[in-house]
């Protein structure tokens, strides 16, 4: 790996948290990680939607008065959200093994746990040949 894959990697996980927060988690193996973050954007998002007024028909008219519509407080949970979701993703990624670009406890293949297995040379849960 090249020390630009490290930070490719981040980017690329932060920019998909920016998008939808949870997503940069699956990106780099999360998987318990992202489900809470969905679990916030549903529940953020169904806030937001009882206290915006929908409109009678969809027009770029209306989405534009329904986005001028939230509430400051609501902009800013969830701007607040998602920043804190892209931290998060960063975090995860700067924690991992600076010379594999792999956490040095989960095979680099399949993303399972290696703690218990340590001795071997090939990850008990998909076969791969571990280096």
């Amino acid at each position: 790996m090249t020390p630009d894959s490290g930070r490719f990697r981040t980017l690329v996980a932060v920019l998909l948290t920016l998008l939808v927060p949870g997503l940069g988690h699956l990106y780099v193996r999360a998987y318990y990680r992202a489900i809470p973050w969905f679990v916030l954007v549903v529940a953020v998002t169904a806030w937001i939607a009882t206290v915006v007024p929908a409109p009678e028909t969809v027009s770029v008219a209306s989405l534009v008065e329904m986005s001028q519509a939230i509430p400051i407080e609501a902009q800013i949970v969830s701007t607040s959200m998602t920043l804190v979701a892209a931290l998060d993703v960063s975090l995860i990624v700067r924690m991992e093994d600076p010379t594999t670009g792999e956490d040095a406890t989960r095979c680099p293949s399949c993303g399972k746990s290696l703690e218990a297995f340590e001795d071997l040379d090939f990850c008990p849960w998909c076969t791969e040949r571990l280096e």
